[in-house]
C-alpha cells in the first residue's frame, strides 16, 4: 500500500537533519515543519467516498550562481534541491521532518535563500485524476521550520 510506503519514507527522513557545505547553508538545519489540511465538505465527502488518500508535495530550490550549469537549473530558472512527498489520510496532518538537500547542486545555489512550494492533491487511487483545488503555500523554506502551515483544498469546481 501506498501509505504504508509514505510512512516509511517518513521515518528514514528522521535522522538526516539538512546541513550543507556552501557559505551561508553551512550549518543549517531543517527542523521540519507541519502541514495541516482543511477540507469544504464536499471535498471531504467525496474523498471518503472515494477511499482516497492526499498526497502533500513539498519541493525546495535556490536561486543559481552566475556559473552554475545550465543543466541543473529548471524552467523557473531556479536549482531543485529538494523534494519529499508524503501520503495522509483525509483529517491527517502532513508531516515533514527534515529535508536532505542535494550537495552537488547546493554549491550552485547563491546564498541561503531557498523557496519551498506545497502541493497537495487527491492520490488518485480511485479516480483517474485529481478531484482536488487546494491552495499551496510558496515563501522561504528556513522561515517555516518548526511551524504549522494551514492550507485548504475543495473539489474541483467546486
Amino acid at each position: 500500500m501506498k501509505l504504508a510506503a509514505t510512512l516509511v519514507a517518513i521515518v528514514l527522513f528522521v535522522a538526516p537533519a539538512v546541513s550543507a557545505s556552501t557559505p551561508g547553508l553551512e550549518g543549517r538545519v531543517s527542523t521540519g515543519f507541519t502541514v495541516n489540511i482543511a477540507y469544504s465538505q464536499k471535498a471531504q465527502a467525496k474523498l471518503k467516498e472515494l477511499n482516497d488518500t492526499v498526497i502533500v508535495a513539498a519541493s525546495v530550490t535556490g536561486k543559481p550562481k552566475p556559473n552554475a550549469p545550465k543543466k541543473d537549473i529548471n524552467t523557473t530558472g531556479e536549482i531543485d534541491l529538494a523534494q519529499q512527498k508524503v501520503e495522509v489520510l483525509v483529517g491527517q496532518p502532513a508531516l515533514f521532518f527534515s529535508f536532505d538537500l542535494a550537495p552537488k547542486l547546493v554549491k550552485h545555489a547563491a546564498g541561503d535563500d531557498l523557496h519551498l512550494l506545497i502541493n497537495i492533491f487527491s492520490a488518485h487511487d480511485s479516480a483517474p485524476a485529481n478531484v482536488l483545488s487546494c491552495n499551496t503555500y510558496d515563501a522561504g523554506f528556513f522561515v517555516i521550520q518548526d511551524q504549522t502551515i494551514n492550507l485548504s483544498c475543495k473539489l474541483i469546481g467546486e
